[in-house]
């Protein structure tokens, strides 16, 4: 639907984010997972909401006035149009069965798309994790990190893991840990979030049940599963 080189555009502005964001680590002038996801939503957000896609679209009527019905005439069609709205927020972390608690998720990304004809909401959960280490990133393996992982992949394939570092952030395909020879995620293994973000906007992944951001509609996501109802959210 949207043309090839919209798509690319619009990755080369989410790398520019990153690009930004990875300076902003670097430098400590954004610290703490907490900070740095809200952080990352709300450049996610400006970056994305109000960017400009071309769409292609055929137009092939049955026929054509003055020919017979076996004549067709095709037309390619491109309109301008605003990419589908990005929305996002952490989950909620304190108190007894929480947000986070149940899901495993910092923090859930939910894209609207409001299309003449075509309506469509979607979304996919994440874990973040702050890795201090020095020198360049390699490798992040924890038990908390493979439980939480194993949490979201519960709810939705549509989960990813997110660990931010002084030299970028990395983001990695959470069914992984579900491989009994997981060890740890590797830097080499980690996709970049332009791809996860092109791949969102054209249908590719993303969960249609997670089709909104606000408490009720995740309350309502997490009741979808078929895990013990005794721990999902109120939402009162």
């Amino acid at each position: 639907m949207f043309t090839d080189y919209s798509l690319d555009k619009l990755e080369e502005k989410i790398r520019n984010v990153e690009r930004h964001f990875a300076k902003r680590i670097s430098e400590g002038t954004i610290v703490g997972e907490e900070a740095i996801t809200e952080r990352l939503i709300q450049m996610l957000e400006t970056a994305i909401n109000g960017f400009v896609l071309s769409c292609n679209s055929i137009s092939q009527p049955f026929g054509v006035r003055g020919s017979n019905d076996t004549q067709k005439k095709v037309t390619l069609q491109t309109e301008i149009i605003k990419a589908p709205r990005f929305m996002g927020r952490s989950t909620v972390a304190k108190g007894m069965n929480s947000e986070e608690s149940i899901s495993g998720a910092d923090a859930m990304i939910v894209l609207e798309s409001g299309l003449p004809g075509i309506e469509a909401h979607k979304g996919f959960l994440f874990q973040a994790k702050r890795h201090t280490g020095n020198g360049r990133f390699r490798s992040l393996g924890t038990a908390e990190i493979k439980e939480q992982c194993q949490k979201m992949q519960r709810f939705t394939s549509s989960a990813y893991a997110v660990v931010y570092h002084a030299d970028g952030f990395y983001f990695f395909d959470s069914s992984k840990t579900t491989d009994q020879n997981w060890h740890s995620f590797k830097s080499n293994d980690a996709i970049p979030l332009s791809k996860i973000i092109r791949l969102f906007m054209v249908c590719k992944i993303g969960d249609h049940k997670l089709n909104a951001i606000n408490k009720t509609a995740f309350a309502n996501f997490l009741s979808s599963a078929q895990i013990d109802q005794s721990l999902v959210i109120s939402t009162t």
